[in-house]
C-alpha cells in the first residue's frame, strides 16, 4: 500500500489532506504559527520551508527581518512535483540542492 504522505523534504512528511487546506484564492501564506499550521507544518520546521526557498524549490517573500510569506503556488507546484515523483529526493540534482541549503542555512 502507497505511503499516503507526502515527502515535502527528506524525512518531512506531510498529510495531502492538509495541504489542501489552505484558503482558496489567497496567494501568499506568512510564516508564523497559524500560516505554517495551514500548511500541515509545525513552527519548528520553518527552517525547512527556508531551506526550500534557498534550493529554488519555493518561493518566499522577506517582508520584516524575521517575517516571510510564501508562495502558495510555488508550494503547490512543490507538492505536486514529490507526489508524482517518488524518486525525487533520491535525483542526484535534488540532492545536490537540498544538501547546498542544509550547508547555507
Amino acid at each position: 500500500m502507497p505511503n499516503p504522505l507526502i515527502s515535502v523534504a527528506p524525512g518531512v512528511f506531510i498529510d495531502p489532506i492538509i495541504r489542501r487546506e489552505i484558503a482558496p484564492g489567497e496567494q501568499y501564506v506568512l510564516l508564523d504559527y497559524a500560516g505554517l499550521k495551514s500548511l500541515g507544518l509545525t513552527p519548528s520546521q520553518e527552517k525547512m520551508i527556508l531551506r526550500l526557498d534557498y534550493a529554488g524549490l519555493i518561493k518566499t517573500h522577506k517582508i520584516t527581518p524575521r517575517r516571510r510569506l510564501l508562495s502558495i503556488s510555488s508550494w503547490q507546484q512543490h507538492l505536486d512535483a514529490v507526489d508524482r515523483d517518488p524518486d525525487f529526493w533520491d535525483r542526484p540534482e535534488n540532492k545536490r540542492r537540498w544538501r547546498l541549503a542544509c550547508l547555507s542555512i
